[in-house]
């Protein structure tokens, strides 16, 4: 990440969202099989930027996660994507 993203910037969005599976597994066990619903997302600044302020250098960062039930991409994971998504748009 650090090669990526200005050191610190990173704030990532829907860290405690697990596969939509509750009817099948308990909480505890879709924590640590399923992170973020397999897409890692957030905010960060690039390049000396200020993702709140000067609206220069921000940066939406997504990475998949293959390692969550086989890089499945579950229903929180597409709404999360949807909503960085967003994000990218409204911030141009």
């Amino acid at each position: 990440m650090a090669a990526l993203v200005d050191h610190g910037s990173f704030r990532e969005y829907g860290r405690h969202a697990v596969a939509a599976q509750l009817g099948r597994q308990d909480l505890e066990t879709l924590l640590q099989r399923t992170p973020a619903d397999g897409l890692v997302a957030g905010l960060a600044d690039v390049n000396g930027g200020d993702v709140v302020s000067s609206g220069e250098a921000k940066a939406v960062v997504l990475a998949y996660d293959a390692l969550t039930l086989a890089g499945t991409q579950g229903y929180f994971n597409h709404i999360k994507l949807d909503r960085m998504l967003e994000l990218a748009e409204a911030r141009g």
